[in-house]
């Protein structure tokens, strides 16, 4: 997978992982039980909703010059489709990057990795519906107070 691909379907994922978190976290209110676990979840949703918007952020300043403006709204709005999968952007981004594109790519990787693990983690299903709550959320860590 080339990093501007990667860098899509990372796009395409965190908000299907804030979705997933949100159903939790509506699932959670109604389970007395695990009511601890709300703050945890609104706390995860903020942060992850935080980190999304910087990531996008970044794309679009990497792209901005690389394609015209159509083209990055159209990536933009289409995260993971098939805009994202055009040689002639990864070419020119690796113009751009020079010797920092390596590095870029296995930071992109990485994050990649890190979001499908959620996903399997949160029992995503391909449509981004969130899986059995109760199975699920018992292996998820919760974050440090």
């Amino acid at each position: 997978m080339s990093g501007v691909e990667a860098a899509g379907f990372v796009l395409a994922a965190i908000p299907l992982v804030i979705s997933a978190l949100e159903h939790y976290a509506e699932g959670v209110e109604t389970i007395q039980k695990w009511w601890r676990y709300q703050k945890e979840l609104s706390s995860l949703k903020r942060v992850l909703g935080a980190e999304y918007d910087r990531y996008l952020n970044t794309c679009e300043e990497l792209l901005a010059g690389i394609v015209p403006d159509a083209e990055l709204a159209a990536l933009l709005d289409s995260p993971g489709g098939v805009g994202w999968k055009n040689p002639d952007i990864e070419r020119k981004l690796k113009a751009r990057l020079r010797k920092s594109f390596t590095s870029y790519l296995d930071t992109v990787t990485d994050l990649n990795n890190v979001v499908e693990q959620l996903k399997e983690r949160l029992e995503l299903a391909p449509d981004g519906k969130a899986g059995d709550i109760q199975n699920s959320f018992l292996c998820l860590p919760l974050m440090p107070s």
